[in-house]
């Protein structure tokens, strides 16, 4: 993230309206729209409300732009939006690569900011490394790294692995 003035963007109040596009509630947050190509729902927990949109991709080389075309859908904000995009890009990609069959892309919302989940069926939990100049590959997590205010990768029984970032509310 570049600066807090989009940080603050993922910080709104969250009342819940009558629908969205998908006949789901979906917050007035305008961080986020409903998305016309992705599943959708909305948890209420006393004032605070919880968004989540989720896509499943079949992890081949069209991918990442479905990817990408479902996290520009689903934010408003432009600035966290490109960030997101990069990152959701970048971690698609390197399910792909991986040799993954199947891809989730998760994006959920909520008082204390946004995550992107990337969960795959690939071998393997992907390691940060670094990259020459010449290397045609190995800045994917580096810009995870440094666009997200933190990430994550978790195993689930060895069968699918998610990869988490985080941009947190300012």
């Amino acid at each position: 993230m570049t600066s807090g003035s989009s940080r603050s963007a993922v910080q709104r109040s969250r009342t819940s309206n009558d629908g969205g596009a998908l006949g789901c509630t979906h917050d007035r947050n305008p961080v986020r729209r409903p998305s016309r190509s992705a599943s959708c729902s909305a948890q209420t927990r006393g004032n605070q409300v919880t968004s989540t949109a989720r896509t499943q991709l079949k992890a081949d080389t069209r991918a990442p732009a479905l990817a990408r075309a479902f996290v520009t859908d689903e934010i408003d904000d432009a600035e966290l939006r490109g960030d997101v995009v990069l990152v959701v890009s970048e971690l698609v990609t390197n399910a792909v690569r991986a040799g993954s069959t199947s891809i989730d892309v998760i994006l959920t919302t909520d008082a204390q900011g946004l995550e992107l989940i990337v969960e795959d069926d690939a071998a393997g939990v992907p390691q940060p490394r670094e990259a020459t100049p010449e290397s045609l590959g190995g800045r994917g997590l580096g810009i995870v790294e440094k666009l997200a205010d933190s990430w994550r990768t978790t195993e689930h029984a060895g069968r699918r692995k998610q990869v988490t970032a985080r941009w947190n509310a300012r």
